[in-house]
């Protein structure tokens, strides 16, 4: 799957990234197109960073003025791609890809972390390494539960 950026399909389109992208915003009477992102769990999450510089990156090489605008929005995923496909409180999201979502919003297709999201890496609390040293084999590693969460 690829991560995408999604846009409410009702938007009308205002500018055109030069980084092959189409961004649809807004109403054309704005002076200041103001585009809406939902908030980082917390302000040590250093994840947010790279999603955020692509749009002020992409928008900084056009002329029209924009602000990149803090909902103040917790939102877990599905509750994101709600609100923007009914317009409301936010205007861009970042997402792995589905055939549910695509019918609700409109992908930028960029593969904003070039397939990696595609590897699993373990992670294991550190009073728990012991137990995983020494452990390579599937049938080592099937004597524990293993988990993942999802967006």
């Amino acid at each position: 799957m690829h991560y995408l950026c999604f846009i409410n399909r009702h938007f009308t389109c205002k500018i055109v990234f030069v980084l092959l992208l189409i961004f649809c915003c807004f109403s054309i009477a704005s002076k200041n197109l103001k585009i809406r992102h939902e908030t980082p769990v917390n302000n040590t999450d250093q994840r947010w960073v790279y999603y955020l510089d692509l749009p002020n990156i992409a928008l900084s090489k056009t002329d029209e003025p924009f602000q990149l605008v803090n909902t103040g929005l917790i939102l877990v995923k599905s509750k994101s791609v709600q609100l923007l496909a009914h317009g409301e409180s936010i205007d861009i999201i970042w997402s792995v890809t589905s055939t549910e979502r695509e019918s609700l919003l409109r992908p930028i297709r960029i593969p904003l972390l070039k397939g990696v999201m595609g590897y699993r890496v373990l992670v294991v609390k550190a009073e728990n390494l012991q137990q995983f040293i020494g452990k390579s084999t599937l049938k080592q590693l099937s004597v524990f539960k293993f988990g993942q969460g999802h967006d």
